[in-house]
């Protein structure tokens, strides 16, 4: 049984990338409200009161960029064939993580911490003082800001803020050779937040934004949720109604997650979304995923080989053709006109002739497995400009 293709192996949240902060802004009807987690003492003069942190940071475990799995193909021959399929495999356990992460949640730190709210009033344009409200943030070296906000816009690019373009590489697949590109090797899932953030610098490096404040849409490299309603986010009622989330005057809200990355030389004093369309080169339609091996050595397979019965496969086989029409989607149509004492003896030769043809193949099957993760890194090292050996031995 083939398990389901988007198990989360590795997230890139604020914490596993190095403890970002991440902020909440909700655009209400006359009043807007914020929240970030962040030490008090980094947070300007303003009227802030205590806010819970855990439901922020469960905000951010729904929003943040993933890594899904995907299965390489299987290296043993999955069946032998002689009109229908005459015997398989058992069904293999499946052999991922079931949802749990690569890396511990939160970084291995407390998903708690400290967080704070301040109610700001409704001006025009809606804007957000994040040089009064975060004074020390990229005052002296840049820093990234992951900002949810909640709005009745559905596009909510920031005004003199850049967007990223993103790399011809990075876009939609247009071949199945491409296709194939966008998958990192499996070992790349634990490393999974630097190779993002790497992936994100490298791509600003290229267009000329190495040393700028530059908007990078969260969502844009590994398939996280783009806009979306607030009923995507399945939190109960209390984390809503901490984030002041809850009631029906935000029914009709967009959320976004954004990434900032705010340099001292041209940090913005105000943040102001308006409802222009996100560049077409920042959208991303695949996500990206980890290129899984199945659990499986060339002996094993040849032990599956070896307990694959031809003989009692093809009896079973010869005898349901007596009761029932040969007919079907992988039936060969000569056993329509074969005599019944034939197809014992032709399904025997069949079996056995495939069996030796896997058993030369096996090695072939593996090498090629190693050659795609190769393939894998080496792409990771074109993306992020940084060798294979130098992420190996993070």
């Amino acid at each position: 049984m083939t398990p389901a293709p988007d198990v989360v192996v590795a997230r890139a949240d604020a914490d596993a990338s190095g403890g970002w902060p991440v902020a909440l802004w909700v655009i209400g009807a006359g009043r807007s409200h914020f929240i970030v987690r962040a030490p008090r003492e980094q947070l300007g003069r303003l009227a802030w009161r205590r806010a819970d942190a855990r439901a922020l940071m469960a905000l951010e475990r729904f929003g943040a960029p993933t890594l899904t799995r995907s299965l390489d193909s299987h290296p043993c021959p999955t069946g032998l064939n002689w009109g229908y399929i005459v015997q398989e495999y058992p069904a293999l356990d499946d052999p991922g993580e079931s949802g749990s992460l690569a890396q511990a949640d939160c970084g291995g730190r407390s998903c708690g911490g400290a967080a704070w709210r301040v109610d700001l009033p409704a001006r025009d344009g809606q804007t957000l003082p994040v040089a009064r409200m975060l004074p020390g943030l990229a005052a002296t070296r840049p820093e990234w800001l992951v900002l949810y906000i909640v709005s009745p816009l559905q596009s909510l690019p920031l005004k003199g803020v850049p967007q990223l373009h993103l790399a011809d590489a990075l876009r939609g697949p247009r071949s199945m050779a491409q296709w194939s590109q966008l998958r990192l090797p499996a070992d790349a899932a634990a490393r999974f937040p630097a190779i993002h953030t790497a992936l994100l610098e490298r791509a600003a490096e290229d267009q000329g934004l190495a040393q700028a404040s530059v908007l990078m849409r969260a969502d844009m490299l590994s398939g996280g949720r783009r806009a979306g309603r607030l009923h995507d986010w399945e939190a109960d009622e209390a984390q809503r109604r901490a984030l002041g989330l809850d009631g029906k005057a935000l029914s009709g809200h967009a959320i976004v997650r954004l990434l900032l990355r705010l340099a001292p030389g041209d940090r913005p004093a105000v943040l102001e979304p308006h409802g222009a369309p996100w560049q077409a080169a920042a959208e991303y339609s695949e996500k990206l995923k980890a290129l899984v091996p199945w659990p499986e050595t060339p002996a094993s397979c040849r032990s599956r080989l070896s307990a694959m019965n031809c003989e009692a496969a093809c009896e079973r086989k010869v005898a349901s053709m007596a009761q029932a029409p040969s007919g079907g989607f992988y039936a060969d149509p000569a056993l329509d006109t074969m005599a019944p004492a034939q197809r014992l003896p032709a399904c025997l030769q069949s079996c056995l002739s495939q069996k030796g043809a896997a058993e030369v193949s096996l090695q072939q099957r593996f090498d090629a497995i190693a050659e795609r993760q190769q393939q894998a890194w080496r792409w990771v090292e074109q993306m992020t400009g940084r060798p294979a050996a130098e992420w190996h031995a993070r």
